[in-house]
């Protein structure tokens, strides 16, 4: 029998290249979109668009009730939770609305989509994989927000994957590095803008090091690994026997999490401090 497998944010970067992947290998893939232009786009990829907004209750409900009707009582394999976006500002300056955006994204949205995915994905022993960040590991200037959502969605994926091991079901964390995505653009440019919102004193005492971390982000796309790495990694999660609870992507992403499990607590924060002033100058 094909599997189903539902990809959220399947128009770029990883949830493209996973869900091209996946319908290459034979998979039936439903894939997240917002403008309908990007129907189009979906279908020529072999990827059966459905249009979800993952911050939006009555979207979310309105495309799995959409999707529901195409995998009727065979129900749906595989969750991919995708979707998300980055915000970059100093703790100090995080407005409360630019919070709960980014955890709308990266983790309200996440568990709108779950719960109502899971009816279907009951009916097919199921697999959910939710795709988090290395930066969920460890807090870093600037990474206030980004990174609590994405430790948050880890803590909250374990919790899931241990519930589920009681009903026959499994949930996967994958934890990407620098990946080349649209990502670090479009986190470039939020930061660009936030940053012509903040208050004269704000640029005072964290110009330099606003401009350290754009300069660092640059170094990192630089040197980023192809989406496609990550989407065979979401495959092997999808299709493994016994899949592990977290999977790794990416040399930088090993070494991070080796240094964050190894060293004391100042010792790390020491270093990724002496990366930012190296690109202070």
């Amino acid at each position: 029998m094909q599997r189903t497998v539902l990809i959220t944010g399947a128009t770029s970067g990883i949830g493209r290249a996973s869900a091209e992947l996946l319908a290459r290998r034979g998979w039936r893939v439903f894939g997240t979109h917002r403008k309908p232009a990007d129907a189009d786009a979906l279908k020529a990829a072999r990827i059966e668009p459905v249009r979800m907004d993952v911050t939006d209750d009555d979207s979310v409900r309105a495309g799995v009730a959409a999707l529901e009707e195409q995998v009727g009582d065979a129900g749906l394999y595989g969750l991919v939770n995708n979707a998300g976006a980055t915000l970059n500002v100093p703790v100090e300056y995080l407005e409360l609305d630019d919070l709960r955006w980014q955890l709308d994204v990266n983790l309200f949205g996440v568990l709108r989509t779950t719960r109502a995915c899971m009816p279907a994905l009951r009916r097919a022993s199921g697999r959910i994989i939710n795709v988090g960040s290395i930066g969920g590991r460890f807090g870093a200037a600037l990474n206030g927000a980004y990174g609590a959502s994405k430790s948050a969605l880890a803590t909250m994926t374990e919790a899931l994957r241990c519930e589920l091991s009681f009903v026959g079901m499994s949930a996967v964390l994958v934890e990407p590095g620098a990946i080349q995505t649209a990502i670090w653009d479009k986190g470039l440019e939020r930061a660009d803008e936030l940053r012509s919102k903040l208050p004269p004193e704000a640029i005072e005492r964290y110009g330099p090091l606003i401009d350290a971390v754009v300069t660092f982000t640059k170094q990192m796309a630089a040197g980023a690994v192809p989406a496609e790495r990550v989407a065979e990694v979401i495959e092997r999660a999808l299709t493994s026997k016994r899949p592990r609870p977290r999977y790794l992507v990416g040399t930088d992403a090993r070494v991070l999490a080796t240094l964050r499990r190894y060293l004391p607590d100042r010792a790390f924060e020491g270093l990724i401090r002496s990366r930012l002033r190296k690109a202070i100058g």
